[in-house]
């Protein structure tokens, strides 16, 4: 997460958040805190320091955990003229973070999540894992702040041209930071995991962000 006096954004896991996070803290008017994980903070090191407060954090903090953070430093959630958050089509996340998982199982041989990834096919894969409901970053206390903005990962540098004329901060071009290697999701999705992926990201598909994926009956 990170803020400025105008803008608070939450980096949602696998949703072009670290590229995200370098591109507002090259855009934003200082000062600007940062709560990022470890490996982060060294993909921040080449932006200008002034005014710039890095924290090392768990680095994907969601709205109540910000909100905790926040109280700290006397801002409530509803001083900021916006929260931004970054949201993926589901299938196409969770599709990265399975390959992201067996990619860097060998760093994260202690957590049950890569364990799964590496001893199962992506099917297996989408059942089993853990995954936290999205909603956890996008409401408060049940509800979507009206100050929610939302960049869509299929229009990244699209939608943060957008949100930076509407707030007034300035247009950089999206980095490309840790990017994904795989095919489409749909190479990968079978009718079991798209029931699991639903399942785990419902939110995204009731409140229409995304359409659900329909298999063809069989004949």
């Amino acid at each position: 997460m990170l803020w400025n006096q105008d803008i608070l954004f939450l980096h949602i896991p696998k949703t072009a958040g670290k590229s995200l996070t370098k591109a507002f803290v090259q855009a934003l008017k200082r000062p600007i805190t940062c709560f990022v994980s470890k490996g982060q903070i060294q993909e921040l090191a080449d932006c200008d320091p002034t005014d710039l407060t890095i924290v090392e954090g768990r680095g994907h903090e969601n709205m109540n955990k910000a909100r905790k953070i926040l109280a700290e430093v006397n801002r409530p959630l509803d001083s900021f003229k916006a929260i931004i958050v970054a949201v993926r089509n589901p299938y196409d996340l969770m599709v990265s973070n399975y390959f992201f998982m067996r990619k860097n199982y060998k760093d994260n041989t202690h957590r049950k999540n890569f364990q799964i990834a590496i001893e199962n096919n992506f099917e297996d894969y989408a059942i089993q894992v853990g995954f936290a409901p999205l909603e956890r970053w996008m409401t408060i206390d049940g509800k979507r702040p009206s100050t929610l903005r939302v960049i869509r990962f299929e229009n990244l540098q699209e939608d943060f041209d957008r949100l930076a004329e509407e707030f007034g901060f300035k247009s950089v071009r999206l980095p490309h930071i840790n990017p994904s290697s795989h095919g489409p999701y749909l190479k990968y999705l079978t009718e079991k995991s798209e029931q699991a992926i639903y399942d785990k990201l419902k939110y995204l598909f009731d409140e229409g962000f995304y359409q659900r994926h329909c298999f063809s009956s069989s004949p």
